[in-house]
């Protein structure tokens, strides 16, 4: 019954914090921690981060494009430049465009790739190649057929429950995506190689040091970041504050 009653607190401490509970539902959470070492401890965890996010949490703004530069720089340019030299200077940005443009693009469309990938999953039109609530069994799974040696979130200090993983595959290569469940909320991490992709546009934000860009797309939120040669992704219909709380958790990791 206990445990029945920390879950019903756990559940309501985002409500609590932001003041959105009725004076008798706030008074009940109140007590409850007053005598709850570990719902306590929870309620401090996602106090201290939310303090850390508000210090740290910080716009970047995207540099100019490069196709601005490049034009800027080619009416600047001297229009008595010959022929040869035309054509030398345009193979030279040929060569560099069109891979640069790919990439970009690439990127541009990487949220709307997972979110279709994560919505065929959740629809069951794409399997779970793996079921299991073990970590160590995903890990070694994940090891054996993508290559991938990662570290799993600690759900549990969320209240998420593992599901299970599985591979996708992408333009880059393949990916992991391994899917937790709270209630009727999905939470999917995923594990890119992307060894020259940047990270997808979106509002950039540091966080554990790393730059984090979340991009909303209708009920979900995506974020991204990378560290060394791999390009890892948050993929969830929660808030933002409670999202961001999520990422700092998997960034935490991730480093």
């Amino acid at each position: 019954m206990s445990g029945q009653r920390c879950e019903e607190i756990r559940d309501q401490l985002y409500a609590f914090l932001d003041d959105a509970l009725d004076i008798q539902a706030t008074l009940q959470v109140r007590a409850h921690l007053e005598v709850c070492s570990t719902c306590f401890q929870r309620y401090q965890f996602i106090l201290n981060l939310r303090s850390l996010l508000r210090e740290e949490a910080a716009d970047f703004p995207l540099p100019p494009t490069l196709e601005h530069r490049i034009r800027k720089r080619v009416e600047t340019g001297r229009v008595s430049f010959r022929r040869r030299v035309w054509l030398g200077v345009a193979a030279v940005l040929l060569l560099v465009l069109l891979p640069l443009g790919f990439f970009l693009r690439s990127s541009a469309d990487l949220p709307s790739t997972l979110l279709a990938h994560h919505r065929a999953i959740l629809n069951a039109q794409e399997p779970m190649r793996l079921l299991s609530s073990d970590p160590r069994q995903v890990m070694t799974w994940v090891q054996d057929q993508a290559s991938l040696a990662i570290e799993l979130p600690q759900a549990s200090l969320a209240g998420f429950t593992l599901i299970g993983a599985t591979v996708i595959s992408l333009s880059e290569g393949k990916g992991v995506y391994v899917l937790y469940r709270r209630g009727e909320m999905e939470l999917a991490y995923v594990v890119l190689p992307a060894q020259t992709q940047p990270l997808p546009p979106g509002n950039r934000l540091s966080i554990e040091g790393q730059i984090l860009s979340v991009h909303r797309e209708g009920e979900y939120t995506l974020g991204f970041w990378r560290v060394g040669t791999l390009l890892y992704a948050l993929i969830s219909r929660a808030k933002e504050q409670e999202f961001l709380e999520y990422a700092a958790l998997c960034v935490r990791l991730s480093t």
